[in-house]
């Protein structure tokens, strides 16, 4: 298990596209990106794995570590990212950021993002075809889920920074 950890230092703060590493049905250069479901962005909505949108798009820019270790944040929005609950099937989202275990995250060298308290559970895309999310990106689920329960393609991601690999 690897805490959230920029790779200078234990206080450093990475930002950047939470990608998934598998294209799965984009077009070709495009990939799934972590996102709010919403363009005005405000705490309790979902995340989503949409079309990674490009530079401008501060909707998709989450920061590691911040405001504190084990965190994942929307720096310009002051939310961070928290589970429904610590069990498979629980939906993602983001909200006032808190000392809360539910927004507890580490990650694995295989590119997988946890609850710190359970290692079995991560960030899945939900299987299938990507839904029309208009203006030509497409959006799937996300929410945490058993990894062996998956593909490896639908829950393993690349993090700003590769979290100290």
């Amino acid at each position: 298990m690897i805490l959230f950890l920029g790779a200078a230092a234990a206080l450093a703060q990475d930002s950047g596209w939470i990608q998934l590493e598998d294209p799965l049905d984009q077009p070709a250069g495009d990939h799934y990106c972590a996102d709010v479901v919403s363009t005005e962005v405000e705490p309790e909505l979902d995340l989503q794995a949409h079309t990674c949108k490009g530079t401008g798009t501060d909707d998709q820019v989450f920061t590691i570590d911040a405001p504190r270790t084990g965190k994942i944040s929307l720096p310009d929005y002051g939310l961070c990212v928290e589970a429904e609950s610590v069990a498979s099937g629980s939906s993602l989202f983001v909200t006032a950021c808190a000392r809360d275990s539910k927004q507890q995250w580490v990650s694995t060298r295989d590119g997988r993002i946890h609850p710190a308290g359970d290692a079995s559970l991560c960030w899945t895309a939900a299987e299938g075809r990507g839904e029309d999310a208009g203006g030509g990106f497409l959006k799937r689920g996300l929410t945490l889920e058993a990894c062996a329960d998956f593909d490896a393609r639908y829950n393993t991601w690349i993090v700003p920074d590769a979290i100290g690999r």
